[in-house]
């Protein structure tokens, strides 16, 4: 298959790079969290998913991110 030439525009993608620096971070001995595509592959425990889907039920949790509250944000940074 042949790509047009203007394919050659296009640089190295966002998640390439961040697995290949995951790897180097991997290869030098460093635990990693991999936090970088959203996708999860380890389910939470029981009980999270379970809290998760009764707040997932109350409309008061659908609001912009920009609008949350000081004690998120501030559980968010401590975290």
């Amino acid at each position: 298959m042949k790509f047009a030439k203007r394919m050659n525009n296009f640089g190295e993608g966002v998640f390439a790079r961040l697995a290949a620096m995951k790897q180097e971070k991997i290869s030098a001995g460093a635990e990693i969290i991999d936090l970088s595509i959203g996708a999860p592959n380890i389910p939470p425990p029981a009980h999270v998913m379970q809290v998760l889907a009764e707040e997932a039920l109350k409309p008061e949790n659908y609001v912009y991110a920009i609008t949350d509250t000081r004690e998120l944000l501030n559980e968010a940074s401590d975290w």
